[in-house]
């Protein structure tokens, strides 16, 4: 195959990364009366399966520092999201919990991954098995070139 389309191909694929850092971007509301980030409602998420975990735990669950997880902390419980509640068996630690409006926010989060799936699989799912296997076998190939890359530049 010619060098420029592929190129054109991997161009797409750079700019469907940039569409989707655009619409992480945006706050939502999920049913709640507070704009909530991507990252933010994740970590909602997260808490709501992880029930009364401490900052430490939720650190590990996400790949980030104390530090970052505490900050956000503090905004989810500026929107009432979040509660911090001291543990019991060691005062030293606080137990993370949702609030009502919390839970309210992560079951509409769920609804929301629902909707999209289905309308992604709405206007791609009719692809042939050769074209997602074509599509398996790029994304993996351009994931490895970006790790590659990642690694080079650190």
């Amino acid at each position: 195959m010619k060098s420029k389309p592929l190129f054109d191909l991997f161009e797409q694929v750079f700019d469907i990364s940039n569409k989707v850092m655009e619409f992480d971007r945006i706050p939502r509301y999920f049913g709640v009366d507070a704009p909530i980030t991507r990252s933010e409602i994740h970590l909602v998420a997260t808490i709501a399966i992880h029930d009364g975990c401490s900052v430490t735990e939720l650190a590990q669950k996400k790949g980030v520092t104390k530090g970052a997880i505490s900050q956000m902390l503090t905004k989810l419980e500026a929107k009432g999201l979040i509660e911090k509640q001291v543990d019991p068996a060691n005062t030293s630690r606080l137990l993370i919990r949702l609030t009502p409006k919390g839970v309210k926010a992560n079951e509409f989060h769920d609804q929301v991954h629902e909707m999209i799936y289905d309308s992604f699989i709405k206007e791609v799912g009719d692809l042939d098995e050769q074209a997602f296997d074509f599509l398996q076998s790029f994304f993996t190939k351009c994931r490895t070139l970006l790790d590659k890359w990642i690694t080079q530049m650190k």
